[in-house]
Formats: C-alpha cells, structure tokens, sequence
C-alpha cells in the first residue's frame, strides 16, 4: 500500500521555486515531508512552536 501526497497548486509552487533558488532547502523540505508520510504527527503538542511574543504590551 502507497500514500499519495496531494498538494496545494501554492505549495507545489513554493517548493519548485525553493528547488530553484535553494537546492539544499529544498532536498530538506522533501525528506521533511517524507519523514511525516512515514510517521505521521499523533496527537499532541504541534510540529513547529508558537512564535514569541512580543515584548511591547
């Protein structure tokens, strides 16, 4: 059994444009990818963390 990956026009854009502008990235990005069609995300805390918040209140 395969997984198929679908992916948004924009995102197939970003990802050819990053093979273009940054090969490395872009090898990063997929194996990223990858990595997730492999062993996808269960739950809890997110893949990527909040961003900081702002010092000025």
């Amino acid at each position: 059994m395969s997984d198929t990956l679908r992916v948004a026009a924009d995102v197939r854009g970003w990802l050819t444009d990053l093979l273009t502008s940054d090969p490395p990235m872009a090898r990063l990005a997929g194996e990223a990818i990858l990595a997730l069609l492999e062993h996808p995300a269960g739950p809890g805390s997110p893949l990527m963390p909040p961003p900081p918040r702002s010092s000025a209140a």
